[in-house]
Order: structure tokens, then C-alpha cells, then sequence
């Protein structure tokens, strides 16, 4: 989940995600079977990013002198799967 690689693919996610929804309206065979597939693939993305997310919080309950330090290298260094999962929440 930390590499960049994993990072580029969630974003190519978001925008084919965001593509299909745009092409939606036409309820075609094709749209509908790669929506499911997306979907799929979302589903798949979250859970790892969840899980991820969830294994940095449970070292913050550590005991620690200092959350500072672990708060803002998450927020620096993971920013990019904040802003993908606000984007494309939907």
C-alpha cells in the first residue's frame, strides 16, 4: 500500500470510475459490465486502504511521548489515499 505504484493505479481507478459514471446514461451492456468490474476493484482498493489506515492508528495507541511526530508523517506521507477516498467516495 506504500508504494507509489499502488498510488497511480487508485487514481486511474478514480478517473475510469468517474468515466463510466459520466458515460452512465446510455445504460449500454458495456457500461454496465465494467461498472461491476470497477466496482469490484473499489471494493477491493478501500478494504486494502482501510486496513492499511487502520494498522497506522493502532500504532498511535502505543505508548508514546510524542503523537505529533507519527500524526504528521501520516498525513504528509500518505495524503495522496486521503485525497483519492474523498474524491471518489461516491
Amino acid at each position: 500500500m506504500t508504494e507509489q505504484e499502488f498510488a497511480i493505479r487508485l487514481s486511474e481507478l478514480g478517473h475510469k470510475m468517474s468515466f463510466v459514471k459520466e458515460q452512465s446514461f446510455r445504460e449500454s451492456r458495456s457500461v454496465i459490465d465494467v461498472r461491476e468490474a470497477l466496482e469490484h476493484l473499489r471494493v477491493k482498493a478501500v478494504t486494502k486502504v482501510r486496513a492499511f489506515l487502520l494498522e497506522q492508528v493502532y500504532k498511535l495507541r502505543k505508548p508514546m511521548a510524542n503523537y505529533q511526530v507519527p500524526q504528521n508523517n501520516l498525513l504528509s506521507k500518505y495524503k495522496y489515499v486521503y485525497k483519492s477516498a474523498g474524491q471518489h467516495s461516491n
